[in-house]
């Protein structure tokens, strides 16, 4: 559950931006931090695959990210984004289940040749939620699920069908709108400061 609460800017003034920040997700992997030891950043080769050389400027900015007492709200936001990204909360084997649930889910209700759609709706929902893993179930309403399962029958891409159901299962679309929120948030807050520094 992220945790809400009314921010100001520095005049006082309210902000219509309420705090809102995503619980960060299991790890599961990353390194437990009982297991981190103190390791030395190589520098790829100059003929390294761009995930490499990427990764290698994201370690960089972590570390330096490390070694500074008062970071930035905007470099804490994008930290917790990373951290979200890479961690996705789920594994493989947990993603690709949902997602086969999903698919399942979605032929067959395209395929049904009901005459009561919404009763059609309502008892694929109701296979997909007890399929659904335990804690998933608990999070995820069944009205919920039922407009799901309508999504996924207007939807004639399969793939974009597919990834908008899982995202909605696992969370993902509301994580991204609050890391958004997060991200827009810092971007006001330092365009404020900046705004007000006499110097400028």
């Amino acid at each position: 559950m992220a945790r809400r609460f009314k921010s100001t800017d520095p005049t006082g003034k309210k902000s219509p931006w309420k705090r809102a920040t995503p619980r960060p997700p299991a790890g599961r992997r990353t390194p437990a931090s009982s297991a981190l030891v103190k390791v030395e950043l190589v520098p790829p080769d100059p003929d390294a695959a761009g995930w490499a050389r990427r990764a290698y400027r994201l370690a960089l900015a972590l570390h330096d990210a490390l070694g500074d007492e008062h970071i930035d709200e905007s470099t804490r936001a994008a930290i917790e984004r990373a951290f979200a990204a890479f961690e996705l909360g789920y594994t493989d084997t947990q993603i690709a289940r949902v997602a086969h649930l999903v698919e399942s889910a979605r032929d067959a209700i395209r395929e049904t040749q009901r005459r009561e759609l919404e009763r059609a709706y309502r008892d694929c929902a109701g296979v997909l939620e007890q399929a659904l893993y335990p804690v998933l179930r608990r999070h995820v309403a069944f009205d919920e699920l039922v407009q799901l399962v309508r999504q996924l029958r207007m939807e004639a891409s399969a793939q974009v069908a597919i990834t908008e159901g899982v995202s909605d299962l696992l969370g993902w679309n509301e994580t991204a709108r609050l890391h958004a929120s997060a991200a827009i948030r810092a971007a006001l807050a330092a365009q404020r400061i900046a705004d007000s520094d006499p110097e400028d």
